[in-house]
């Protein structure tokens, strides 16, 4: 017995469908993508096309009064108890 199968798209649709695929593919691929690209700037010019701006300094808002920044000191207990003997 055989058995009959009902396709949505016959064959030849389908090979058409791969070679246009295939050929558009090749065509892009070979003239589409054939850009040039920029020519690289030399050192010179990226040095002097990079100039910054003089900036003024700000004003220091802590004007020398600057915080305890090691707070431990002050509450560490055994900072006169233990004696380290390699000091």
């Amino acid at each position: 017995m055989e058995e009959e199968t009902n396709s949505a798209l016959p064959k030849s649709a389908v090979v058409i469908a791969i070679l246009a695929l295939a050929i558009g593919g090749f065509l892009i691929w070979k003239y589409g993508l054939n850009k040039k690209a920029a020519p690289a700037r030399s050192v010179e010019e990226a040095a002097i096309a990079g100039v910054l701006p003089e900036i003024t300094p700000i004003a220091n808002p802590v004007g020398g009064k600057l915080p305890e920044l090691n707070p431990v000191e002050k509450a560490n207990p055994f900072k006169d108890i233990y004696k380290n003997p390699f000091e």
